[in-house]
């Protein structure tokens, strides 16, 4: 089967006329008839009535034509997308994402170093992602996939037709470091952590369900004013220098050999990363390719949960 001759079909069906299908495709009117003769010779039937002032689609036609348009579709997209990777040849895939997400994971990964859990599982699986543009979340800038922490096991916000998908549950315990274990009394359970000064991250009151309404009640009653800080590093260092007992990520002493997990028992707190994208956007072929190697270096890595 000719696609020109599809494409023939699909003017006369829009034109309904074999005239202006000509006149449209810049062809005669003998080679449209020709065209839709050969299709109707395949089909076993008439696709088109032939009237004094133009032409109908017969049933049979609108079932071809109907087929034939999604095709066009296809073919389509096909060639935007071919046309923008001539056009950009060095387009790099934009990719929001947290401050932490940049720092502690992804970017491990972009420099090639088996640092991290991301960062092992992209050496160990030899998974190559395409040129990654790291953008905050600032709104004026554009992305093409967003990075999201999520929790209470809720989807994240977006549009309907959205491409979403899971990466990882992320574990979450309390850390101190062996400065603060020589100077200070340890704590025996979690409710002690009251007494004791803590170190947050701003985000963390967005995160609701599991044991995180037990952290935030410490936060807010305990006999200490916490540190609370935008950025998730300063978390790590604050923790580390010995300023207080911080709730960080349980991967968090592949960066840091001082970090030491407290020895009591803590609530479950648990936040999840999603991967969104939008639906036209997750037809570039960059991007898909982008996405497929986000989820397998996240689907393997190791997140050294409790």
């Amino acid at each position: 089967m000719d696609w020109d001759d599809i494409r023939v079909m699909i003017e006369v069906g829009r034109a309904n006329s074999f005239t202006g299908a000509a006149v449209s495709l810049g062809v005669s009117k003998a080679t449209v008839s020709r065209r839709i003769a050969t299709l109707e010779a395949m089909a076993g039937v008439r696709l088109f009535q032939r009237l004094p002032g133009g032409s109908a689609l017969t049933p049979q036609g609108e079932e071809i034509i109907s087929r034939a348009l999604r095709i066009e579709d296809d073919i389509l997209d096909l060639e935007r997308a071919l046309r923008s990777m001539r056009s950009r040849p060095n387009r790099m895939v934009a990719v929001r994402m947290s401050e932490g997400v940049a720092s502690y994971l992804i970017t491990p990964v972009m420099a090639g170093q088996a640092l991290g859990p991301l960062g092992k599982a992209a050496m160990l699986h030899g998974v190559d992602l395409p040129p990654i543009k790291i953008v905050g979340f600032d709104p004026s800038i554009n992305s093409d996939i967003d990075i999201i922490w999520q929790s209470g096991g809720k989807l994240p916000p977006g549009r309907p037709n959205d491409r979403v998908r899971k990466l990882a549950d992320v574990h979450f315990v309390p850390f101190l470091s062996d400065d603060y274990m020589r100077l200070e009394k340890l704590p025996s359970k979690f409710d002690d952590l009251y007494r004791h000064k803590l170190v947050t991250l701003d985000a963390y009151t967005h995160f609701r369900g599991d044991g995180w309404e037990n952290w935030h009640n410490l936060l807010s009653e305990g006999d200490m004013p916490a540190i609370s800080t935008a950025w998730s590093c300063s978390v790590g260092h604050l923790t580390l220098r010995g300023a207080g007992i911080g709730v960080l990520p349980t991967y968090s002493p592949l960066y840091a050999d001082g970090l030491r997990v407290t020895e009591i028992t803590s609530p479950s707190m648990i936040a999840s990363l999603w991967m969104v994208c939008g639906q036209d956007t997750a037809k570039d072929p960059l991007v898909k390719r982008c996405m497929d190697g986000l989820w397998r270096i996240f689907s393997s890595a190791d997140w050294m949960h409790p």
